[in-house]
This record gives C-alpha cells, structure tokens and sequence, in this order.
C-alpha cells in the first residue's frame, strides 16, 4: 500500500493517467463531492487549511480495516501510459501505481462525503490484481 499525508492545494486531488487523462471541462459552483469523466476522478477533500489528509492507494484493499469508510465513487480508468496517477491541481504526482493493464477498476472509499480527510483508493486489474 502507498500511502501519503497531505494538505492539497484548493482542496482538489485528481486520479487519472496524466498523459491521457481528460479533466471536466469547468468546476463551476465549487465541488461538490466529486466528479468524473470517463478518464479522470476530481475529488474535493476537507479544506487544506484545516490539516492534511491521509490517501492510500492500493490494489487490494482491505476493506474490513476501514469500517468507516462509504464508497465514494466506483468505476474504470482507462491507463495508456502504465501510470495511474493521483495528483494535485498543480499536477504534482502524490502518489501513482504502474500498471501493464489498459485500464483499472476503481474503487474510491472515504470518510465523510463532501470533505473527506482520508481516502483509500482501490485499484484492480483485468487479473483481479
């Protein structure tokens, strides 16, 4: 598991392949959880000023070790660069998993829904890995 402390900057991070990745065209009105676009994950997290928050990403998780964790998004990714990425607004990698699969499901868990302070990121392959 890749884990990493962090006070995001707007309060946004991004998952996505960085060289293909295709970012919602506006944020308009603020964010509000999360959005998405058939390459891209934005999720907004508790305020920056008010600390850092914890993101794991894995290709497992173990869910059981996070009771209080709501799924927050569920979907696939498309990976051309063998690189999926979770950055901030200044594409700054946080932390990445490299990948020969052409895309990753993923899961997304968090503990509050609007400002989370701690995310787990799962991922997993067409092998289940």
């Amino acid at each position: 598991m890749k884990c990493v402390h962090v006070s995001p900057p707007n309060s946004i991070v991004l998952l996505l392949d960085t060289e293909s990745g295709v970012l919602p065209e506006v944020l308009s009105g603020g964010l509000n959880r999360l959005m998405a676009t058939p390459s891209t994950v934005v999720i907004g997290t508790r305020e920056a000023s008010e600390g850092p928050i914890v993101i794991s990403l894995d290709h497992r998780a173990a869910m059981s070790e996070h009771p209080d964790l709501r799924l927050l998004w569920e979907g696939k990714l498309p990976v051309t660069s063998g690189s999926l990425s979770l950055v901030n607004v200044y594409w700054e990698v946080l932390v990445a998993v490299a990948t020969e699969a052409k895309a990753l499901d993923v899961c997304i868990w968090g503990n509050d829904e609007f400002e989370p302070d701690r995310l787990v990121i799962e991922v997993v392959d067409e092998n289940g890995r």
